[in-house]
């Protein structure tokens, strides 16, 4: 047997326990094991996570596998620094979307319309309905607006969203 023939026998046992990794985990999770005891699909975010370690590994096999080669001679410095830059690049991007998850704050239900423009589904007396993202929402303004008309959303109010014509300056 080769050293080529070694080396993808290796990457093969590697990816082959990553996938069994990623499969053991999603088991898990569902069985309750890991996070809440509430069915549900994992989230990219604790897949990620819990595979962290995982891909420290493989990064590892990688360094040792290219370090080899390039000891060897069978590749050249060049080839060993692209591979290097590659595996860095998805290293960075897989940590830059855990982070961004992390730090990011969804905004869902009636807050998260602020600022959205819709259509009066119902005339505006004061009080009426309108479409905004797809949806029915009870809306009040401070004007009559007709239906058929764009109003943007001001604020909230539990349910209630208050709204003004689009491209008016009034509130």
């Amino acid at each position: 047997m080769n050293l080529g023939d070694l080396l993808k026998v290796s990457l093969l046992s590697c990816r082959s326990r990553i996938l069994k990794d990623i499969s053991e985990v999603f088991d898990n999770y569902m069985e309750g094991k890991i996070g809440k005891k509430v069915k549900k699909i994992p989230s990219k975010i604790e897949i990620a996570l819990a595979l962290s370690d995982k891909m420290l590994i493989a990064i590892f096999i990688v360094v040792v596998i290219v370090g080899t080669l390039l000891v060897t001679g069978i590749i050249s410095s060049f080839v060993a620094a692209i591979i290097g830059i590659g595996v860095g690049v998805i290293f960075m991007v897989v940590l830059y979307k855990i982070i961004r998850a992390q730090l990011s704050h969804l905004q869902v239900g009636a807050e998260a319309l602020i600022g959205k423009k819709g259509k009066v589904t119902t005339p505006l007396n004061l009080e009426g309905m309108i479409m905004v993202e797809g949806e029915y929402w009870s809306a009040v303004g401070s004007e009559p607006i007709g239906e058929g008309e764009e109003v943007e959303v001001i604020c909230s109010e539990g349910l209630l969203l208050k709204v003004k014509k689009a491209g008016s300056g009034a509130k």
